[in-house]
């Protein structure tokens, strides 16, 4: 009898791009033969190394060490090249590994206190994110955790990661990733891009040649349903990134059109069709004693979504984003140490600004204690302020650095201590 593995164990990822998401990563250029891989592709001590050296067979041209799969592995990379239309060389090896612990998101270690934290996207619990089902950080070797062996999913999992090395041999990480800039919200829309197309043409492999079981388009989208906080935060270029290729394109062959424009915010991704640009918004650290900082960090409308999802329901939470025009991130340190951000965030107009701020105080209600001044928790403060009908400037952390910071607008949002 064939066990049926948790959903959140099948996140399937390209180590260099699609599973390192966060505020800064490895960059997404494939990696030389020579060289080792990123972080995300290293084995940990005691974890994802065999014990002892396994015997290898070959598997329609494929080497496959460590273990056996129940289908021909050369067979289903040459039907996957066949939907992409695509005479790319496919990988040279498949090994099959334990791969224990390995985070699917990359944020800050040390969460407490952080804006993560804050926003109820912190690194600890069931909402961190799942375990590696397979990857592929350089284009001649695919990556398979064994404990997914004998999973009905296993050869659409597989087709998938074919897909990744596709998008390698033919520099399509590359263009996706280029196209954007490094901010959280360009990491997440190239991410979307890279990992909406695998699950796409997983789906069409699934559909011609398979048939049984969850399709890869419901398995990622049940994924999505079932993830909270920061581990939904890394299954939506699953889910939603399948959505936008699916609107996009009818066919695994057509891909190539989502790689040359691909979206370059989380706003394009999340609505296709959607080509402007993030609006102006310039946020400065103002009067201050304090250590303080202004970042050109933007989170995006996926951050605002998932963040807000945290406290209310989906639905309320992506139409407060919907409106999201552009964000910035101010830091401080008070002089005890403690740390506090404003974090300004413009709409595309005042109802959507209005809109947004009612669900932000619902989730407000929901995470923390009102107060006369705002509202207040055990991971920190909060406060709401205006800095003009189209913009809000969210307080959080420290008492002190809620309480005493004051906002000023004009030309830019600027925040004093």
């Amino acid at each position: 009898m064939r066990t049926r593995l948790p959903t959140l164990l099948l996140v399937v990822c390209l180590a260099l791009a699609g599973c390192t998401v966060g505020y800064s990563g490895p960059t997404a250029t494939p990696v030389s033969e020579t060289t080792p891989s990123s972080e995300a592709a290293t084995p940990t001590p005691g974890t994802d190394t065999p014990s002892e050296t396994p015997a290898s067979y070959d598997s329609g041209g494929i080497e496959v060490t460590g273990g056996r799969l129940d289908f021909d592995a050369g067979q289903v990379y040459d039907r996957m090249a066949g939907l992409l239309e695509t005479s790319a060389q496919g990988p040279e090896r498949i090994r099959i590994r334990t791969l224990g612990g390995q985070s699917t998101t990359r944020m800050p270690v040390n969460d407490s206190g952080s804006f993560y934290d804050l926003f109820g996207l912190s690194s600890t619990g069931s909402d961190s994110g799942g375990t590696v089902a397979a990857y592929v950080a350089r284009p001649s070797t695919v990556n398979v955790n064994a404990a997914i062996l004998g999973d009905p999913r296993v050869e659409s999992i597989l087709a998938h990661e074919y897909v990744h090395t596709v998008q390698f041999r033919e520099n399509a990480i590359g263009a996706i990733r280029s196209a954007t800039d490094y901010t959280l919200d360009g990491r997440l829309a190239s991410n979307g891009a890279i990992e909406g197309a695998a699950v796409f043409g997983a789906n069409a492999y699934w559909e011609q040649y398979i048939e049984t079981g969850v399709s890869p388009a419901d398995d990622a989208a049940r994924l999505y349903r079932n993830s909270t906080g920061r581990g939904r935060l890394t299954a939506a270029a699953y889910a939603l990134g399948y959505e936008h290729v699916a609107a996009r394109v009818d066919d695994p062959s057509r891909l190539d059109s989502v790689y040359r424009t691909p979206p370059t915010t989380t706003e394009q991704l999340l609505h296709p069709g959607v080509q402007e640009g993030p609006r102006e918004l310039t946020a400065e650290v103002g009067e201050t004693e304090w250590l303080a900082s202004a970042s050109n960090q933007r989170f995006g409308e996926l951050f605002v979504r998932t963040a807000l999802g945290t406290a209310v329901n989906e639905s309320a939470a992506a139409r407060a984003a919907a409106g999201w025009g552009s964000d910035r991130r101010l830091d401080f340190v008070t002089p005890e140490g403690g740390r506090g951000y404003a974090w300004v965030l413009r709409f595309d107009d005042r109802a959507n600004t209005t809109e947004f701020e009612t669900v932000a105080r619902a989730w407000l209600d929901e995470r923390a204690t009102h107060t006369e001044t705002g509202w207040t928790s055990e991971r920190g403060d909060y406060r709401l302020a205006s800095a003009g009908s189209e913009t809000v400037v969210w307080l959080a952390g420290a008492e002190t650095f809620v309480e005493a910071a004051t906002v000023e607008s004009g030309g830019s949002v600027t925040v004093s201590v």
